[in-house]
């Protein structure tokens, strides 16, 4: 039995680091989107589901012919964090004071990681990838993430891909060290909410 691929539309190394653990086979595409292309309505749920439709959208798909298989199934995802008790909406930091000044957020009160998945189910028909089948989510995860003043340089120099992270935290590997507690999915606040994600290629018929 010819086993499925997921194509990932997304260059994390965290969702891809995430598949690679879980043993799901995929191929990392390059999305052509922005979050300037959304607009925040009140609903984060809502906004980051918003986000991933819109990097399906920009994606640009190889051939059937390119893929060797007709039906294809392709994941984008996108998180963001907010601070509840101000409302902020923290996404990736724009240089190093930036990320200090979202870590201090953090050491004031429970952070929220909302994370919206896209999975859509593609057929080759005439030529051209026609959507079959989709499922939308969003996941939260509740995490208390806290890093001292003291400790923030070491922080950034253990873990550079931090100035990419929104909100600055990093909860998997060296990172764990400053992870205090976490309600809610785990590898959803890694930035992939991997049992949801095996359940919806399961239903959709994906050969593992």
């Amino acid at each position: 039995m010819k086993k499925d691929i997921l194509l990932l539309g997304s260059q994390s190394s965290s969702r891809q680091d995430l598949l690679r653990e879980t043993g799901i086979p995929f191929i990392s595409i390059t999305h052509r989107s922005t979050e300037l292309e959304t607009v925040f309505a009140g609903d984060l749920e809502a906004y980051v589901i918003d986000i991933a439709r819109h990097k399906m959208a920009s994606l640009i798909l190889p051939t059937a012919d390119e893929l060797g298989r007709d039906t294809i199934m392709v994941l984008t995802a996108d998180s963001l964090v907010q601070h509840p008790a101000s409302g902020q909406i923290l996404g990736k930091p724009q240089d190093e004071a930036d990320a200090a000044r979202m870590l201090a957020l953090a050491r004031s009160s429970e952070m929220l990681i909302i994370t919206g998945c896209c999975l859509y189910e593609y057929v080759w028909r005439e030529g051209v990838w026609s959507l079959q089948r989709e499922r939308v989510w969003a996941n939260p995860t509740y995490v208390e993430f806290i890093v001292q003043e003291n400790e923030l340089a070491y922080y950034f120099a253990r873990l550079p891909q931090a100035m990419y992270s929104a909100g600055a935290g990093i909860i998997e590997g060296f990172g764990a060290n400053y992870l205090k507690s976490v309600r809610g999915s785990f590898s959803g606040g890694r930035g992939l909410p991997m049992f949801e994600l095996r359940g919806a290629l399961r239903d959709f018929g994906f050969k593992f």
